[in-house]
């Protein structure tokens, strides 16, 4: 079935005027479906929002117990690193 028609006067006609216009009125009177998808959609919104909050206090409280775990920084490592090879290059100077 076409959307639009021609007339005898060359004019275009909607044939699907009739069910837009049956839909908007389905639309208005149908608030409970309206409600239930504005509270769905306020349910999903939450939901993403506490999912999002015991992520950060997961990953807060996991950097509180691998900082009390006596790691040392990246920093640390790579001075002690450079300390031991300096060492190593005297130790084998020494022995050479």
């Amino acid at each position: 079935m076409k959307a639009l028609v021609t007339d005898r006067h060359n004019r275009h006609i909607c044939l699907l005027t009739p069910l837009l216009k049956r839909n908007r009125i389905m639309q208005t009177e149908n608030h409970l479906i309206d409600d239930l998808v504005k509270v769905i959609n306020g349910a999903a919104g939450t939901f993403v929002g506490m999912g999002r909050e015991a992520e950060n206090v997961l990953k807060d409280r996991l950097r509180e117990w691998i900082g009390g775990l006596d790691f040392v920084s990246r920093d640390e490592f790579e001075t002690l690193k450079l300390r031991v090879e300096a060492l190593e290059a005297a130790s084998k100077k020494d022995k050479a």
